[in-house]
């Protein structure tokens, strides 16, 4: 198999023990789009009392509840990465480290969300 015949990512589910406030802080904090999203013919509902999903790109990201919380990194790509620092301060969040073409802001339950610059 070569790196052109690998499978593409289609969607990453996380635990998480407080939906609400997880759901707050990516839509305030990063601004992705809660929606329901159709996928080969199949409808994906946005959200319910159990779960929310968000599109980034063509991945679906989803937090679920539950009696854990699922540790992670996620690395997003933007296309301008002061302005993004800018604007995720000005949302409340805190960088807790940060080189030249990337920081790492927390989500309510500590997971890690990089913001990077390609070059």
């Amino acid at each position: 198999m070569s790196l052109a015949d690998l499978p593409q990512i289609d969607s990453v589910v996380f635990r998480t023990r407080d939906l609400a406030e997880v759901r707050r802080w990516y839509e305030l904090v990063l601004g992705l789009r809660v929606g329901t999203f159709e996928r080969d013919g199949i409808t994906v509902r946005d959200a319910d009392a159990r779960y929310v999903n968000f599109q980034s790109g063509n991945t679906l990201i989803g937090f679920e509840t539950g009696n854990e919380v699922d540790r992670a990194r996620l690395v997003f790509i933007v296309g301008d990465l002061e302005q993004t620092k800018r604007e995720v301060t000005a949302r409340g969040a805190i960088i807790s480290l940060q080189r030249d073409n990337w920081f790492i802001v927390r989500d309510p339950e500590g997971r890690e969300v990089l913001l990077q610059q390609r070059s």
